[in-house]
């Protein structure tokens, strides 16, 4: 028997054009991580980050309600995100990809949104 109560949604953008010239600045990204977090209301717990070699970040934070992680690729003005927050509205969620729309000035973004908990497409048992 399964539970398809929803356990959160996750929300996935794509920031393509992205003008701002700090994707590959580790400390930049966890203090604009740290920023949004705050300003969306929701509850940090840790950041983590890794500068990879030659270029781009990641950075993940472990919130109250789940995790948020970013992915920059500085050589083509990109930044893959994903927020999954285990609740079942969107308060918050959606504020957050806005500031980082506008802190990475980001020319296109592209999102899809999934609720988590439930069958997702291909079921496995």
């Amino acid at each position: 028997m399964h539970n398809n109560k929803v356990a959160g949604l996750q929300v996935v953008a794509e920031f393509s054009g992205c003008a701002c010239g700090k994707l590959d600045d580790r400390a930049a990204l966890e203090e604009t991580i740290i920023a949004s977090i705050s300003a969306c209301g929701m509850n940090l717990m840790q950041v983590q980050s890794y500068h990879f070699n030659p270029q781009g970040v990641t950075v993940v934070a472990i919130i109250g309600e789940s995790h948020i992680a970013l992915h920059t690729f500085p050589e083509s003005g990109h930044v893959s995100l994903d927020i999954y927050h285990c609740t079942d509205t969107t308060k918050g969620i959606f504020e957050l990809v806005a500031f980082l729309e506008n802190w990475f000035q980001s020319s296109k973004t592209s999102m899809l949104k999934l609720a988590r908990g439930e069958n997702l497409g291909v079921i496995r048992e």
